[in-house]
């Protein structure tokens, strides 16, 4: 047979998701946001939500987890846990709906999604974030790890920053809730979402050099663009009980830790790792106690500077 005939022959017939999430979730790569030409232009100062000073908000530090170690344990951890044999199940998820919804390569093309627009509003961009990356990750959990079935993405209601500002909790499901105390949990995740328009890289990288963030001295002084985002964060985990949430555009991506650490900056094109990746790793990060992993991502002590291994310790799986 020819070379490039048998060239021609790899990856067919094409896979389905759950016969090897790890494969699946290295080639997976978020499709581009085809924006509409109503988009609005980018202004730095279009980010202003509707957060005022208060003497409750603290946050003591604010450390950006380095490059090379979190990719290198997101690399890691999906090598490990992400199975490449049939799972038994199937790529749509027919009891809470969504199920893989990405294309990638090799694999069998994903069941087409009911419109979402072009991106050219909030809601739009929203939708995007909920039923590409979202319902993709959710799925590939409740594969790997039984244990987190019962938790399932809810849609927020956003009253006061609608226009500029949505966001979606991941947790338990309220029918599964038998305890009053399990109401807020710790292991639920916030996705907190911006457009484009409002939220560029340049922001999201201020959002994440602020350094500190504390309003019990008093101060008035008018709030910067950074310090209302992480007012609004700061309120939202609150009032939900989450210390894990993820802060989007849906071109850029940062996971990240409420009381101290902040992930690199990703990309939705990036593919080493994949946005896909880095959020499975995120998520299972958050229920690591519950599906009894420990290499998932180290919680620093609150209060205290995480000391990071040297980059000389961390090596690729």
């Amino acid at each position: 047979m020819r070379a490039d005939v048998l060239g021609s022959t790899v990856g067919w017939p094409p896979q389905r998701a759950c016969d090897n999430l790890r494969e699946y979730a290295e080639k997976a790569v978020l499709p581009r946001m085809d924006p509409s030409t109503a988009r609005p232009q980018y202004h730095r100062r279009a980010n202003n939500l509707s957060i005022k000073h208060e003497d409750r908000r603290q946050l003591e530090y604010v450390q950006i987890i380095p490059k090379p170690q979190f990719f290198s344990s997101v690399t890691r951890f999906c090598s490990t846990h992400l199975p490449n044999i049939n799972c038994g199940f199937d790529d749509v998820d027919h009891e809470n709906g969504g199920g893989i919804t990405i294309d990638a390569p090799d694999f069998e093309p994903c069941a087409a999604l009911a419109a979402v627009g072009k991106g050219s509003n909030t809601v739009q961009v929203f939708q995007w974030v909920m039923r590409y990356p979202l319902w993709t990750v959710n799925h590939m959990i409740h594969l790997a790890f039984n244990p987190t079935e019962s938790y399932t993405l809810q849609e927020g209601e956003e009253f006061v920053d609608g226009d500029i500002f949505r966001w979606a909790i991941w947790a338990r499901d309220d029918e599964s809730i038998m305890d009053s105390e399990d109401v807020y949990n710790a292991d639920s995740v916030m996705i907190m979402v911006q457009p484009p328009w409002v939220l560029a890289e340049e922001d999201l990288r201020s959002f994440a050099q602020l350094g500190t963030f504390d309003h019990r001295d008093g101060r008035r002084k008018p709030m910067t663009s950074s310090e209302r985002l992480w007012g609004k964060v700061w309120d939202l985990c609150y009032q939900k009980r989450a210390h894990w949430f993820v802060l989007t555009s849906y071109e850029f991506w940062m996971p990240e830790w409420t009381y101290a650490s902040v992930s690199p900056i990703m990309a939705d094109y990036k593919s080493e790792p994949t946005t896909v990746q880095c959020l499975f790793f995120w998520f299972s990060s958050a229920v690591a106690k519950l599906v009894g992993r420990e290499d998932t991502w180290p919680l620093p002590v609150v209060g205290n500077l995480f000391s990071y291994p040297a980059a000389s310790a961390w090596t690729q799986p």
